[in-house]
């Protein structure tokens, strides 16, 4: 029996996937774009925002697999399903280049790249000696696969790594609930922010949060630019309280010209990059998953639409 898999995804990515989903998947699956078959043909639809349909169009799917670890956009799609499994990205590289990015992040801060970056600009030369990891605290906010991934690089390099995580558990990564998070901050060096977004998780790192950080700390934020009040960060920074920021993502992407964190001497900017999918991977977990589907099986990392991830 013949099915259809469509793929909407960003206009620099989706031949790219095209062709990954076509290699992984077996010959019972036709894989197109979307627009290359009729509403009432699609199966299963493979998507990365920006989103070109609504979902709510499709009357027989049977999954939507998101191609990104994240599934805010497609939440908020008019009229979508929750009677239709969505199911987030889980791809090993992915989250290999997100341990390493944050990795990256806390290495620069601990080994003072930073500092070093800002004394090169006034062409000053003035050696700063620091501590070892094992006297650094990296409090990270999420655990799941991508918070996991980094707390585990983290501590293998030797830094005291904690989670904030929403139920509190057993874990080879120390881990504690959000009651606790404004004693955790106090002894924060770097705080690492991978949670997903959600109406609890909008605008949590403000003033009042940043306040709670030593000074002289540093943040990494590779999780979504809707987490931070942007004008709180920037004003931390202006003051000391934060020595460095180090972002990959932003409420409006790409990120305007004029936008002072492009300039600010006390950021690091990266374009959104932390932690891409990787279609050769990603392609061979939705294969896994069309498997399970096609067997009756439990499918993976699927959605919670009332947690919003």
């Amino acid at each position: 029996m013949r099915h259809n898999l469509g793929v909407m995804a960003p206009p620099n990515e989706e031949h790219r996937w095209l062709g990954a989903l076509a290699g992984a998947l077996d010959d019972t699956w036709t894989v197109d774009r979307v627009e290359a078959f009729g509403v009432d043909e699609i199966e299963v639809i493979a998507a990365a925002p920006p989103l070109r349909r609504s979902l709510s169009v499709f009357p027989n799917l049977r999954l939507i697999q998101s191609l990104w670890a994240g599934v805010e956009v497609i939440l908020k799609d008019p009229g979508l399903r929750t009677d239709v499994p969505l199911a987030r990205m889980k791809d090993p590289e992915m989250e290999r280049s997100m341990a390493l990015s944050v990795l990256a992040h806390v290495l620069a801060f601990h080994l003072h790249h930073d500092q070093y970056r800002r004394q090169q600009s006034r062409s000053e030369w003035s050696q700063i000696y620091g501590v070892a990891p094992e006297a650094r605290t990296v409090t990270i906010l999420g655990l799941g696969s991508m918070g996991r991934a980094a707390a585990v690089a983290l501590r293998e390099a030797g830094f005291r790594v904690a989670a904030m995580v929403r139920s509190p558990r057993p874990d080879a990564i120390e881990t504690f609930g959000s009651d606790q998070l404004d004693v955790r901050l106090a002894e924060t060096d770097v705080l690492v922010n991978v949670l997903p977004v959600t109406d609890r998780t909008k605008d949590l790192i403000d003033a009042r949060l940043l306040s709670k950080l030593p000074a002289g700390a540093a943040f990494v934020n590779v999780a979504r630019g809707a987490h931070v009040v942007d004008a709180d960060l920037l004003a931390a920074l202006d003051s000391g309280q934060l020595r460095h920021a180090f972002l990959d993502v932003f409420r409006t992407e790409p990120l305007p010209g004029d936008h002072r964190y492009w300039q600010h001497p006390r950021v690091t900017l990266t374009p959104h990059m932390a932690a891409p999918t990787f279609p050769g991977s990603g392609a061979r977990f939705v294969a896994e998953q069309l498997d399970r589907l096609e067997r009756g099986e439990p499918l993976e990392q699927l959605v919670d639409h009332s947690e919003g991830y």
